[in-house]
């Protein structure tokens, strides 16, 4: 049996195999999603205590991600500016040394890493937010 053949012969029990468990898998999907939406009306009704900490334990926890977040954008933005000086005061001896294509080069390349760099950071700050409470699917927008 030559290898195509093989190959061929391994698609096609494949594809026999999907098909003759794919109910089964899409039974088991839709069963998932059922129990999690229905542990996620749970806890969204839940009330107690111990679930009004933890949320507030969670709240707590993404504001402090998210102050991490935007403290380490700050620092890199001053990093940047340092850097930025640095080498412009290092230039004419950087001149001197490297080949002005090359140079060019790498002055392209450390603008192309600022930008995406300043688009994180501005990112990451305008996500911080204050955490909204619990939303219930069942309120109706006005």
């Amino acid at each position: 049996m030559a290898f195509e053949d093989i190959l061929k012969n391994i698609v096609h029990a494949g594809i026999s195999f999907f098909q003759s468990n794919e109910k089964t898998i899409l039974d088991l999907i839709h069963n998932f999603q059922k129990t999690f939406s229905d542990l996620k009306e749970k806890g969204i009704e839940n009330n107690s205590d111990a679930a009004v900490k933890l949320r507030q334990i969670l709240d707590d926890i993404l504001l402090q991600t998210e102050g991490l977040s935007v403290q380490a954008g700050a620092f890199y933005l001053e990093s940047l500016q340092k850097f930025g000086h640095y080498f412009e005061a290092l230039q004419p001896q950087i001149e001197k040394v490297i080949p002005e294509e090359h140079l060019t080069i790498i002055k392209d390349k450390f603008q192309e890493l600022n930008e995406v760099i300043r688009e994180k950071v501005e990112k990451s700050a305008y996500s911080n937010r204050e955490p909204s409470p619990p939303k219930d699917d069942n309120e109706q927008t006005e």
